[in-house]
């Protein structure tokens, strides 16, 4: 019996499709999310733009809070987050799917980031309450 069980449990691990591995999302992302968590979105900002041409603009950074500044007030603040789905794109370029768990509803998330010789710097950051304007159709529900 022992050894059929064995031959089972052998069989089927050898019979079950191998999965890739799914790319990390760069460490500046989740960085971020839990700043903007912790300390607001002044600082998450200043984390995910490091390193990019964004960095110390202050016309960018200030379009990007001023949009969080004036989400309704029943969102409320940010409780957590989940990280949906990173995709490689390449060797060097990540993008991430994100949502922000609010009070009071989530906020979705798109970021792309590159990999250059000083770290991941931010080629594009995405964010809207409508999962549908963020999302790929893969991740959405039917």
């Amino acid at each position: 019996m022992r050894q059929l069980h064995l031959v089972l449990t052998t069989f089927l691990a050898l019979s079950a499709p191998a999965r890739a591995q799914e790319p990390a999302p760069p460490p500046i992302v989740i960085d971020g999310l839990k700043v903007l968590i912790s300390a607001g979105v002044d600082t998450a900002v200043a984390v995910w733009f490091k390193g990019s041409s964004l960095e110390g603009d202050t016309a960018a950074v200030g379009q990007v809070t001023a949009t969080f500044h004036n989400l309704p007030a029943w969102l409320g603040k940010p409780t957590g987050y989940e990280l949906l789905k990173t995709y490689a794109l390449g060797t060097r370029l990540r993008r991430t799917y994100a949502i922000l768990l609010l009070e009071g509803g989530p906020m979705y998330f798109r970021f792309t980031y590159y990999l250059g010789s000083k770290g991941w710097i931010m080629q594009h950051l995405d964010f809207n309450t409508d999962a549908e304007k963020i999302l790929p159709a893969s991740l959405l529900p039917p």
